[in-house]
């Protein structure tokens, strides 16, 4: 009976464990459809990287997310945020004045996915690092035809930041922006032109 009790509890706790997932990425399912539709209809880079970020947070997959954008000298040219409130500022400043942090050099100077299982003691340097206890990032470079913007970074609980599945969802939202912007870059190059 005592075998019998226990089997039960992890059968239940295996169960749990797999709703938790289920439900996590559907969330995270939604994000990347509402972002790509946000991507058909917004022409405006700061309002879609502000769109994409809350849209990110607003289906409950990730906790946080943001967005630094750099020049071809990497000089901070812009930033967007959601879940962070004030922090973000303090992140941007830093940015602005020629800091960094592991997550944005890391992701700036290789175009693999950055994993952080432990920010709190990672990146003891961020300002954000400490944000959102329990949780993990993941950073990549936005990058599309050989020109990177930027970085996209998001806070998702831990249990998750090391699952493939998860890896492949955030890289192909980054991937999705980071054509969005080529493809705003273009369109504002070719309206020039004319």
């Amino acid at each position: 009976l005592g075998k019998t009790l226990e089997s039960l509890r992890e059968e239940v706790s295996e169960r749990e464990k797999a709703q938790d997932k289920l439900k996590h990425f559907n969330a995270v399912l939604r994000a990347v459809r509402n972002i790509n539709q946000l991507i058909t209809k917004e022409k405006d880079r700061g309002r879609l990287l502000e769109g994409a970020c809350e849209n990110i947070v607003k289906a409950e997959g990730y906790r946080c997310a943001w967005v630094a954008l750099f020049d071809d000298s990497r000089n901070l040219v812009a930033g967007a945020q959601a879940g962070l409130g004030g922090d973000f500022g303090r992140l941007l400043d830093m940015l602005s004045s020629g800091g960094s942090v592991p997550c944005v050099r890391k992701a700036m100077s290789d175009k693999r996915l950055v994993v952080i299982e432990n920010p709190a003691e990672s990146c003891k340097e961020c300002p954000l690092s400490g944000r959102h206890p329990g949780s993990g990032a993941l950073a990549l470079r936005l990058e599309h035809g050989g020109k990177i913007w930027g970085v996209l970074t998001a806070s998702v609980p831990v249990s998750f930041v090391k699952d493939k599945e998860e890896q492949s969802l955030f890289k192909e939202l980054v991937e999705d922006l980071a054509f969005a912007l080529h493809d705003i870059e273009m369109t504002d190059k070719k309206r020039r032109a004319e």
